[in-house]
């Protein structure tokens, strides 16, 4: 590998990781907006956060060709960091240190967000079961139905 083709690839990922550092900036904000149950500011988010994954896999598909023009498809980027110089090589540990530790932080918030979802709708559900219509042997509906017996009356 050359020197300039090791730069080009640190340079890549330094830049990578600044951008997942905006990507968990953006998965906190759509935590804190599911939290205030404001609509408005979650759709915001949530489509903010699409715009935020296409990204990331343009990024991860040019990640690629460039291991793959460095001749390294095959090697993790620390594999690649320990084939460089001491210089290049702490300055890519530390990008990849960044890296790692957006991606944790995106992983932490997204795994808070769908659990915050899965209780929500796990309430709505039970709300749900509650208000089902049961009906006796007779084929009518308990007097204590919440629901009108319109189709009950006789006429």
């Amino acid at each position: 590998m050359e020197k300039s083709q090791a730069r080009e690839y640190i340079e890549f990922i330094e830049g990578y990781a600044d951008f997942l550092e905006k990507a968990a900036q953006c998965e906190k904000e759509k935590y804190a907006a599911l939290l205030s149950y404001d609509r408005t500011r979650t759709e915001k988010v949530v489509s903010e956060q699409q715009v935020m994954n296409m990204k990331i896999s343009e990024l991860e598909e040019r990640r690629s060709a460039l291991q793959q023009r460095m001749g390294c498809s095959l090697l993790t980027s620390s594999q690649i960091a320990k084939m460089l110089e001491t210089d290049d090589r702490s300055r890519l540990e530390d990008a990849l240190k960044k890296f790692e530790s957006n991606i944790n932080t995106i992983k932490y918030f997204n795994r808070k967000s769908l659990l915050f979802v899965n209780e929500g709708l796990g309430m709505l559900n039970a709300g749900i079961e509650k208000q089902s219509i049961t009906y006796g042997s007779d084929g009518r509906r308990p007097d204590d139905s919440l629901h009108s017996p319109l189709f009950e009356k006789e006429i």
